[in-house]
């Protein structure tokens, strides 16, 4: 049990209601297609802070598609919480999250990393990135599948007000 001091003010997140569910649109990792020219992952816009969840369902797969990366920021500074869900029994996947546009080439933007392991445990595994950070600043969302086959995944992103300095945590 961590106990944090109530004179930190930590920020307690509740179950966001649900808000837009997107579906994970190629091309938005890697491998490219041949003379593709255009970015490398996918926008799914604002989260809006103390409003509801944004979700992402999309598919991972170690031979064609084993990288998925979605752009978003916030509408106002906020503890902000990342869960990945499999909806597979197997695979190992990680979820990143990264400063920026562009991912960064000596982790200097990389926020914090988390995998979440799928052979062998519960379908129903998942992993949870929180931290503040603030507004109107882009994040990357990155997942990087490590398992031959395929998995599908949730992402839901959700956002509660508070303001504070950047303080990341993954449990899984």
């Amino acid at each position: 049990t961590i106990r944090v001091p109530a004179a930190l003010k930590p920020l307690v997140p509740t179950e966001a209601e649900q808000g837009p569910i997107l579906t994970e649109v190629e091309p938005n990792g890697y491998p490219l297609p041949s003379g593709y020219t255009g970015p490398d992952w996918q926008e799914i816009g604002e989260v809006e802070t103390d409003g509801p969840a944004v979700t992402v369902k999309g598919t991972l797969d170690l031979d064609t598609d084993p990288r998925d990366r979605f752009i978003f920021h916030l509408t106002k500074p906020g503890s902000v919480s990342i869960l990945l869900k499999h909806t597979c029994p197997a695979g190992v996947t990680n979820l990143f999250l990264a400063k920026g546009r562009d991912w960064p080439t000596n982790n200097e933007d990389e926020l914090v990393w988390a995998p979440i392991i799928g052979p062998n445990d519960d379908p129903d595994d998942q992993v949870v990135l929180s931290g503040v950070l603030p507004a109107n600043e882009d994040y990357m969302v990155h997942l990087r599948y490590a398992v031959e086959g395929s998995c599908g995944y949730t992402v839901d992103i959700s956002a509660q007000g508070g303001s504070g300095s950047l303080q990341l945590s993954s449990t899984g």
